[in-house]
């Protein structure tokens, strides 16, 4: 990836550029990925910046070997001060923005199978408005709590993100439960997606 600097003003301190992958879902505190480094590999310390011109700074970030599942993740950047663990302040249009820069997000592919098995898959695949296809779902009620796993396929684009939900009803036809949400909790979104296995 490339990213294009502009001091607006002197700076004093070198800072120190991380590049994370964190997790999409609210609450969710994961990250993939939390890559340190200085711009330009240190050959561009930001007390060295002029001001004015924009600054190409081009970036291979390694990803680990153990990816998880396949799930979209949140590209992000922030700068801070290595000294003291102090952040950059960050503004948009004027406004105080968040703790970090959100570039965009980014599907990773899993090292993991979470794929479900052949017993699971349906008969047909169920497609929904001609993008989604729902390929397998199992069903585990040994527990308290009924586990119900959903395997999805992409057919085609999605430009936006629907909500998942389950509903339970008894023999007598009354719901029982329900669980609605975004495909694995948040961190799958429909509109980043070409399979994904949730909940």
């Amino acid at each position: 990836m490339t990213l294009y600097w502009r001091a607006l003003q002197p700076i004093q301190t070198d800072y120190t550029l991380a590049l994370q992958l964190a997790a999409l879902a609210p609450g969710d505190t994961r990250t993939l990925l939390n890559f340190n480094t200085w711009p330009g590999g240190g050959n561009l310390p930001t007390a060295a910046w002029p001001v004015g011109p924009a600054i190409a700074d081009h970036y291979r970030v390694p990803l680990p070997r153990d990816t998880g599942v396949t799930q979209a993740w949140r590209l992000q950047s922030l700068l801070y001060d290595a000294r003291t663990g102090t952040r950059l302040p960050l503004s948009l249009d004027g406004q105080a923005g968040e703790p970090a820069l959100t570039l965009g997000t980014v599907r990773v592919m899993g090292t993991s199978g979470a794929a479900l098995p052949d017993s699971a898959r349906l008969a047909s695949p169920v497609i929904f408005d001609q993008a989604i296809a729902l390929s397998h779902g199992q069903v585990d009620g040994r527990s308290s709590d009924v586990n119900v796993q959903l395997q999805w396929q992409s057919v085609k684009p999605l430009p936006r993100d629907v909500t998942v939900f389950v509903h339970a009803y008894d023999a007598a036809g009354r719901l029982v439960a329900t669980g609605d949400g975004l495909p694995m909790s948040g961190n799958f979104p429909t509109s980043s997606g070409r399979q994904a296995t949730g909940y």
